[in-house]
């Protein structure tokens, strides 16, 4: 089950930096829940797909995701990530590292949060590093 639910996660971020929200989507469950970090002063929860599209819109065009690693605990996978503006998009001056933990459920997410704290990510699922 851990190398399935990586394949998905790798699939989300390939389908996004290639630009294909339809193939994002569809890995996605209609009723996915992104959860902003907690960081930001106005932090919401964003419920459904098109919620989450909402979300997604404000950086589809400006940036692309690299994996730098995926870590599994249970129905969780940390994704331990960098973020760098995409050569074709407007480049907002970002390049940062952050952590997405996803929830998955018969091989679509359910649930993302977003963490700028990748040790806090790792610790929310009872990984210790």
């Amino acid at each position: 089950m851990s190398e399935r639910h990586k394949k998905v996660i790798r699939e989300l971020y390939g389908a996004w930096n290639l630009g294909d929200p339809a193939a994002v989507f569809r890995r996605l469950d209609p009723n996915f829940e992104l959860h902003d970090a907690p960081e930001f002063p106005q932090a919401r929860i964003y419920v459904g797909t098109r919620a989450a599209w909402e979300y997604f819109r404000l950086f589809w065009d400006h940036f692309r995701v690299e994996i730098q690693e995926l870590r599994q605990c249970n129905d969780k996978v940390v994704a331990l990530l960098h973020e760098r503006p995409r050569p074709s998009g407007e480049s907002l001056g970002q390049d940062f590292g952050f952590a997405h933990v996803w929830t998955l459920q018969n091989d679509r997410a359910l649930r993302c949060r977003i963490y700028f704290d990748r040790r806090a990510a790792l610790r929310s699922v009872g990984i210790r590093d």
